[in-house]
């Protein structure tokens, strides 16, 4: 499972929630200006898989965004729209050779039009912007062909969709839009063709409004939201150990800053008092696998799901909000995306194994339902192996992992 399909998984698992959410409040959108944050994940499709002559793009596949927005009016919105998916390339009769990373970075328009006491809201939108492609992950097919590409482009966006608010700064959708913009280059065995990411993107979406919440259920006012809560969380995972068993070690992806891979994940708390919380806390993330003496050769997912127990401690009026949380659960480990030199060790490996979570975070309310704040953990585990050349591989993988998103407190 790659980052990209750990991203869509937790948005659908986060969005399946809200909608299981009986809730009598709806969004009573503010005639002033009101921010929001959007995330989305569902499926791309190509227009035209075939890229260029004898290059063909896997279609349809996952595909991920968010949207930085707000509503200047009850009926007008501007935000910054940026999707992201990353189909494989193949060439006909020899099969996967790479993948093709393209992203979009759009400033966009929504006009909506509310109906139903402003709970139904279909709309429409348009902009223009910029996309990026590259090709990267090189596969066994793919040595020794000289196939690639890295461009940027203008690409616009045209789309419509419909939301139903679930809560007064919650709302749930479904949304679908088309991209396109002149080709990109591509080159096939030394010949550049031009590329056309032309796509169709359809998503469902969860948009967060922020302030948060009623303006006169301010934190620490007596009046609290219901005792469930969902989160959605980005940041990067450090694996403690450089050398994770034998001659197997860990290096940083090529997305990573610094030591830190790209990490993703998803919570759903349940407030037993003001101080204590049970929370489902998951995340996952992949880092590059290399053996000695024979450089990168695999990439491998991890993604844990852990129980916890959040002790929280409440202070400046019950906005700033520090706590210590602890959990044990399980992790699942796969190897994946073999390159060359691991195809002629055979590694390989995908097992599952105790897992172990403990940290602290801080959190700050914006409102009655809605904060935002971070959490800084260390996942202990040690139960996965791994397979080279026919000999088995215990791994260390003890992870530092630090994250910042958001929290709905759902009425």
């Amino acid at each position: 499972m790659g980052r990209r399909a750990w991203w869509a998984s937790a948005t659908t698992l986060v969005g399946a929630l809200v909608v299981g959410v009986q809730t009598q409040a709806w969004a009573q959108e503010s005639a002033g200006l009101r921010g929001y944050l959007s995330l989305r994940g569902g499926i791309q499709a190509f227009l035209e898989p075939d890229l260029a002559p004898g290059l063909r793009a896997t279609s349809p596949q996952d595909a991920y965004g968010v949207s930085l927005g707000v509503d200047l009016t009850r009926h007008v919105s501007v935000e910054l729209a940026v999707d992201h998916w990353e189909p494989s390339l193949r060439v006909p009769g020899l099969g996967k050779v790479g993948e093709w990373g393209v992203g979009t970075f759009v400033p966009t328009v929504r006009l909506r039009l509310p109906l139903l006491e402003e709970r139904l809201t279909p709309y429409v939108l348009g902009g223009l912007g910029v996309a990026l492609s590259d090709f990267n992950d090189r596969k066994p097919h793919g040595v020794g062909r000289r196939i690639g590409g890295h461009d940027l482009g203008v690409v616009g966006a045209v789309g419509l969709g419909v939301e139903y608010a679930v809560a007064r700064d919650v709302a749930l959708g479904v949304e679908s839009r088309l991209l396109a913009g002149p080709a990109h280059d591509v080159e096939v065995d030394g010949v550049e063709h031009g590329a056309r990411l032309d796509s169709i993107l359809t998503a469902v979406s969860l948009r967060l409004f922020f302030p948060g919440g009623d303006a006169s259920a301010a934190p620490g006012d007596g009046r609290r939201p219901g005792p469930l809560s969902l989160g959605f969380q980005a940041g990067g995972a450090w694996p403690l150990h450089r050398r994770l068993g034998g001659r197997v070690q860990a290096r940083p992806e090529r997305a990573a800053v610094g030591p830190f891979n790209q990490l993703y994940g998803a919570v759903v708390g349940v407030d037993v008092s003001p101080t204590v919380a049970l929370e489902l806390w998951g995340a996952g993330f992949e880092a590059r696998l290399a053996v000695e003496d024979r450089g990168t050769v695999a990439e491998y997912a991890l993604v844990a799901v852990v129980p916890a127990l959040r002790v929280r401690v409440p202070v400046a009026g019950d906005r700033l909000v520090p706590s210590l949380f602890a959990g044990l659960g399980v992790s699942a480990g796969e190897v994946n995306d073999v390159r060359p030199p691991g195809t002629a060790l055979d590694i390989k490996g995908r097992d599952h194994a105790l897992a172990g979570l403990v940290g602290v975070g801080v959190e700050y309310r914006l409102g009655a339902r809605l904060a935002l704040g971070g959490d800084v953990a260390t996942l202990v585990s040690r139960g996965h192996r791994v397979t080279v050349e026919g000999r088995s591989t215990a791994l260390t993988l003890d992870t530092l992992m630090v994250l910042g998103g958001v929290r709905i407190a759902l009425p």
